[in-house]
């Protein structure tokens, strides 16, 4: 199958999960590309816990769902580019790529708030860890997701 399609395919579940949360559309699945598996999913949380972006939801699951995973092949798929916190969570996991929909830049430019440093940056820095990072993928769809809960929180729905 062409990684494309299939990455096509795996963010399609991403987007449908991120519909469960229409105000904060930050939704993250981890797989197995070994199987093909979804080991876990996660949706923004911060609502009840600050730190619990979508990604470190998923990943926290991941670990509960997952006896002795080998982290450096699962595959985590994201609505948005990871923000600091949560490629940092990444990295540390040690999970080996990351594929994601909308930009910071983006996300900025719909007046989401956020620290301005890319997922890129942050892997570039790091010591020692390593990710590989493939944006872009459904990313004018998940930008009308992000654009549409943006819409209702300006709205105050």
């Amino acid at each position: 199958m062409d990684p494309e399609i299939e990455h096509a395919d795996y963010m399609r579940q991403v987007m449908e999960l991120a519909c469960q949360n229409l105000r904060r559309p930050f939704a993250a699945i981890v797989v197995d590309p070994v199987n093909g598996e979804v080991v876990s999913e996660g949706l923004n949380k911060n609502y009840h816990n600050p730190i619990m972006h979508a990604e470190l939801v998923a990943i926290t699951e991941a670990v509960k769902n997952c006896e002795d995973p080998d982290w450096k092949s699962f595959v985590l798929y994201t609505t948005a580019e990871p923000n600091v916190m949560a490629i940092s969570g990444i990295l540390w996991t040690g999970i080996g790529k990351v594929v994601y929909g909308s930009s910071l830049a983006t996300l900025r430019e719909l007046g989401y708030r956020h620290i301005e440093i890319p997922a890129a940056e942050v892997v570039e820095r790091a010591v020692d860890l390593d990710c590989e990072l493939v944006g872009g993928i459904r990313e004018s769809e998940c930008d009308e997701i992000f654009a549409a809960a943006m819409k209702l929180e300006k709205a105050g729905l």
